[in-house]
């Protein structure tokens, strides 16, 4: 999984080498963690924002707004969501 400054997280195939999912995040990606099970991937942005997508379906699960600067890591350890 990769993301860059033109907002996109690309999800690959390290068989194949090709993309399998394309997500376009509302900033640039600072940072990209996936969860247990590689349901959701948890994106760090430039404008502070952490934002939480299916990796399937590229849908918002969550965001959250807190840091006023770049968030530069993120994390998810033995995550656990419930399906709303």
């Amino acid at each position: 999984m990769t993301g860059g400054l033109d907002g996109k997280i690309l999800v690959w195939d390290l068989k194949t080498k090709q993309i399998v999912t394309k997500i376009q995040n509302d900033d640039s990606v600072t940072s990209v963690a996936m969860s247990n099970g590689s349901k959701y991937v948890a994106v760090g942005s430039l404008n502070g924002k952490v934002t939480l997508y299916n990796i399937k379906t590229g849908e918002i699960k969550n965001s959250y707004n807190g840091h006023n600067q770049m968030v530069t890591s993120v994390a998810l350890s033995m995550c656990v969501f419930e399906e709303s």
